[in-house]
Parts: C-alpha cells; sequence; structure tokens
C-alpha cells in the first residue's frame, strides 16, 4: 500500500499525503485521550504514537530503497520527500532520525550538482542546523525549570 501510493501520487505528494495523515491521527488521538485522567491519557498516547512512528519509519525506508533507481527530476523530489519526513519527524521529538532525513536530502542535492547557494541546499542546510540547536535548547529550558 505504501509503494502504491507514492507511485500514484508521485513521491513527494505520497510523502505528503502520509505526514498529513500521521499529523491528522496523531491530534485525533490527543483530544480523544483529552477525556480520561493524565496517567491513562500518557499511556494511550504514547501507545498510538509508536505506531505513527513506525509508519514514518517505514516510509523512511521506503524512500531510501527506491532513490537509486530514480531520474534527476525524481532524485529532486525525492530530496524534498525527505524534507518533509524530517519535519514531521522532529514534531515527535525524532531528532537524530530527523538529522538523517536532512541529511539524506542534502546528499541528493549534492549528487544532482546544486552549488551551495541553490535555495534548496540553503533551506535544506538550515534545517540541519536547526535539528541540532533546538534539542539543546529545549534540554537548557528543562534544566532551568528544574
Amino acid at each position: 500500500f505504501l509503494q502504491d501510493r507514492m507511485e500514484f501520487l508521485g513521491i513527494f505528494e505520497g510523502t505528503k499525503q502520509y505526514g498529513s495523515d500521521i499529523e491528522i491521527l496523531n491530534k485525533a488521538e490527543i483530544f480523544r485521550e483529552g477525556i480520561w485522567n493524565k496517567k491513562l491519557k500518557q499511556q494511550g498516547i504514547l501507545k498510538k504514537r509508536t505506531k505513527l512512528i513506525a509508519i514514518m519509519f517505514m516510509i523512511n525506508q521506503s524512500l531510501l530503497e527506491t532513490q537509486q533507481v530514480l531520474s534527476p527530476e525524481s532524485k529532486f523530489e525525492h530530496a524534498n520527500a525527505f524534507i518533509f519526513l524530517g519535519t514531521i519527524q522532529q514534531k515527535f521529538g525524532l531528532w537524530l532520525e530527523s538529522f538523517e532525513c536532512y541529511r539524506q536530502a542534502l546528499s541528493i542535492l549534492q549528487l544532482l550538482g546544486l552549488n551551495s547557494n541553490h535555495p534548496s541546499v540553503v533551506d535544506t542546510v538550515k534545517h540541519l542546523d536547526r535539528c541540532q540547536v533546538l534539542p539543546l535548547v529545549r534540554l537548557k529550558f528543562l534544566i532551568e525549570i528544574f
């Protein structure tokens, strides 16, 4: 189903659609779980998020497996799909996985011969930088609270 949907919609649009589905399901579960007490709520959300994270890993694996046999146009779309998936993973606190998606995207863009001033390369580098800095900012904030 994963491959079929991505082939039908295209790599980037398919990834965007899966990302949108993941965000909608995550918000729906948080809202639904909101009526329970805090402990049950946390357990329920964790179980649901684990399933959504597994879907993200499957999408990532699919992107990794298909990138070798693509045309240059498709590779550019592939890079954008990795960037999009990285942003979704950040929302789940998956910083390392997000970083790897951005790194994959940058690698593809460099293989396409895009220079460091190309807007897609600049945006990808910004994502990589943000991915490295934000967890540290959050950690500092948590340390200050306690």
